[in-house]
C-alpha cells in the first residue's frame, strides 16, 4: 500500500513511509551577533526514503490543528484497511491519496 500526499501549496505529490510533526523554527542573528530563534508553527513532514529524506508537506499555526490532519490521514489509512479485509482482497500495490489543508 502506497501513501501519496499532496503538498500544501499543491506544488508537491510524495510517496510517505512515515509522516511526523515537528517545530518550525528558524534562525536568524541581531546586530550583536547573537542568535534569535523563531516560531513560526507546526510542520508536517513526509518522510520518503527510510528518515533520510523528508519533505514538508505543511505548516500549520497550532499543533491541535497539525494533530488533527494526522488524525485524518490515519482514518484514511485504517478505513482503506478495513474495507479491504472485508472483501478479503489483498492490498497490494494499492495507492491512497490524501491532499494537506491549506489551513
Amino acid at each position: 500500500m502506497n501513501l501519496w500526499i499532496r503538498s500544501q501549496d499543491k506544488e508537491k505529490l510524495i510517496s510517505c513511509n512515515d509522516i511526523v510533526i515537528n517545530n518550525h523554527r528558524y534562525d536568524t542573528m541581531n546586530e550583536h551577533g547573537n542568535r534569535i530563534m523563531h516560531f513560526k508553527g507546526y510542520e508536517i513532514i513526509g518522510y520518503v526514503d527510510k528518515n533520510t529524506e523528508y519533505e514538508i508537506l505543511g505548516i500549520y499555526e497550532t499543533k491541535e490543528r497539525a494533530l488533527e490532519i494526522l488524525d485524518e490521514i490515519q482514518e484514511l489509512l485504517e478505513s482503506v484497511h478495513i474495507t479491504d479485509i472485508s472483501k478479503k482482497e489483498g492490498i497490494v500495490g494499492a495507492n491512497i491519496f490524501y491532499e494537506m489543508p491549506k489551513e
